[in-house]
């Protein structure tokens, strides 16, 4: 097994741990830290 990566988890909803979900805000931040 490879070395432990660090887990994000961004659900569709976008990024429900530093905004509130289904906000542009929080689409935003998911689509800023990785998300496709």
């Amino acid at each position: 097994m490879d070395t432990p990566r660090a887990l994000t988890a961004v659900a569709h909803r976008g990024d429900p741990y530093r905004h509130r979900e289904n906000t542009v805000a929080s689409l935003r931040s998911a689509l800023d830290r990785g998300a496709d």
